[in-house]
Formats: C-alpha cells, structure tokens, sequence
C-alpha cells in the first residue's frame, strides 16, 4: 500500500506513548529529515501549533448562510448606507459614507455633528458661457422665451381686466354715479377771451374809450369759476350799477327747482376803481347772477363812483 494511503497516527496517541521517543515519520514530518522527537518536545510543540491555529481562527471571518455578515466587511466594503428617511439615520454617522434617504432620494454626508445633503435643493446653478451645443431641451425653452427688446400693443393683449376690480384697485371712487357722463362732465377752460357783452349804465355816464376788456373761465365737472376784468380810459361818472349778459363763450348756470325767472341766484364779489391806473379809491362790491327773464345776466351795484375799472369773479354750477 501506497505511504499517502498509511494512516498517520495522531499527535495526542503519540503522547500517550509509553517511549520517550517518537519518530518524525510518525507524525508525517519525515521531509524535515530522519529523527526522532522527545515526548515532552512533542508537547510543547502541540501546545505551540494549537495556540497559533486559535489565533489565526480568531482573525477570520464568520459564515452566516454561507455568506459574511456586513459587520465583518471592511469600511470600503459598505460606504453606501440606505434608510428610509433622514430621521432614521443613525445618530452619530461616520466620516467617509454616505447616507441615502430612500423616501426622497437626496444623499448625505457625516459632517463630524450633522448629516450635510450632498445634493441640496437650493443650489444655485452658475452662468453659461459659450455655444449651446446638443442642449435641444434647453435650447427649445430659450427659443420660446421673448425678446428682451419686445413690445406689444395694448389691444394686441389678450384677457385684459375690463373693472377697475379686475386689476386689483378696489379703493377707487368714481367722481360721478353715472359712470358713462364722466366724458362730458370733465375738464373745459377758457382763458383771457375777448368781452363782447352789451353792458347797461345806471348812472351820468357810462365810461367809454375800453382799453381792456376780457374774461377768462374754467370748468371742472359741474363747478365753474370764472374772472372778468373791464378797463376804460375814460371814465363815467356816478356810476350806480351795470348789468351785462353772461358771456356767451360761459357754461349755462343751472337753476335750482322752482326758482324764478328773474331770482338773484349766486352772489359774486368785485371791486372797482375810479381811474384807469386803479390809483384811484377803490372799494369792493357785491355783485350778483342772476335770471332776467330767464336770460342769465350779472348785476354789479357800485353806490356812486366814477368807474374807469371793474373786476367780478365767483362760481357757480353748470347745469
């Protein structure tokens, strides 16, 4: 029979032995040469292959199910680590791994004392320069952007707010209840036009020679204001009153429900003076507009002067 096919004894039966002497073949160590062994040689040196076997037995990896456990893999071995959300990450993480929350997708990093998200949601991209090439998604979204240089006009602009509501002014006030009047209860004025009325004289007599005669007016909704100013050059004398249409050019007053014909309506102020210089004494007075007839006129009462100037102003209502 063949030596490979020779049971060896065991190196325990070898101690058990009753020689003080073993043979090396009989421990299958005959390539370390011819010898022979002390038993108490042959101990120790079972003690020294047993210790040296635990030792290197104590380095190796488990088997569980034929496979080795994650805690025995080395660190690079598991750098990824996959939970379902942040909070159920460990408490304190480790440098060098990274940490996924499987819920959002985003990865994190150990920072020494917090989880850092590698892919945050605020990041801020930066410019981009040169040619866009093979960008088609990109380049298809900046193609349908407009010019900075664009303009439209106002009616080529679609769903437009037709209230003042709609474009989000609710404080507004409107100046008339019946918005569609507003066009024609506006702004009108008239300023230093020429005096064409016929004036009638209570008095000796009526200043002549006019070196300036002119009025001016101005309406702002119903309301109307108005100034009149008459220059002669020479003067009349004792003066008492004068009474002249309203120009002609002037907004019609409005008359109040069941006013009369000829009723003094609105009271207007003036003054007048006794030279064309309006050097001379001047004294105020309390003129009136009033309804002749229906026909609108002024009405100036001046006591008894000798009239070179006169001056009326005041309001009233456009009708």
């Amino acid at each position: 029979m063949p030596d490979e096919f020779v049971p060896k004894p065991s190196w325990l039966s070898l101690l058990d032995k009753p020689s003080q002497l073993i043979n090396l073949s009989e421990i299958g160590l005959e390539d370390f040469g011819m010898g022979v062994l002390s038993v108490a040689d042959a101990a120790a040196m079972l003690v020294y292959i047993g210790a040296a076997s635990s030792a290197s037995l104590a380095t190796k990896a488990d088997l569980v199910s034929g496979l080795v456990p994650a805690s025995q893999l080395p660190s690079y071995v598991d750098d990824v680590l996959e939970f379902a959300a942040l909070v159920n990450f460990p408490a304190t993480g480790e440098a060098g791994k990274i940490y996924v929350a499987t819920g959002t997708g985003k990865t994190y990093r150990w920072s020494g004392s917090a989880y850092v998200e590698l892919t945050a949601s605020t990041a801020v991209w930066g410019s981009i320069s040169g040619e866009l090439l093979n960008q088609t998604d990109l380049q298809a979204a900046l193609d349908a952007k407009a010019s900075t240089s664009h303009s439209h006009s106002f009616a080529s602009l679609t769903g437009i707010p037709t209230t003042l509501v709609g474009f989000g002014i609710t404080d507004a006030q409107p100046l008339d209840a019946d918005l569609t009047l507003l066009a024609s209860h506006g702004y009108e004025v008239a300023q230093d036009v020429a005096f064409a009325e016929t004036i009638t004289w209570t008095g000796t007599t009526a200043p002549s020679n006019p070196s300036s005669l002119r009025y001016s007016w101005v309406r702002v909704g119903k309301l109307v204001t108005f100034n009149i100013r008459l220059v002669w050059g020479t003067a009349g004398s004792a003066i008492t009153n004068m009474v002249f249409p309203i120009p002609s050019g002037m907004p019609t007053p409005s008359a109040m429900a069941g006013e009369g014909t000829s009723e003094k309506s609105v009271t207007l102020s003036g003054q007048v003076s006794s030279n064309a210089a309006r050097t001379g004494v001047v004294s105020a007075m309390t003129a009136r507009l009033s309804r002749n007839a229906g026909a609108w006129e002024i009405y100036a009462p001046f006591g008894s002067v000798n009239l070179t100037y006169a001056q009326i102003s005041g309001s009233y209502l456009w009708q």
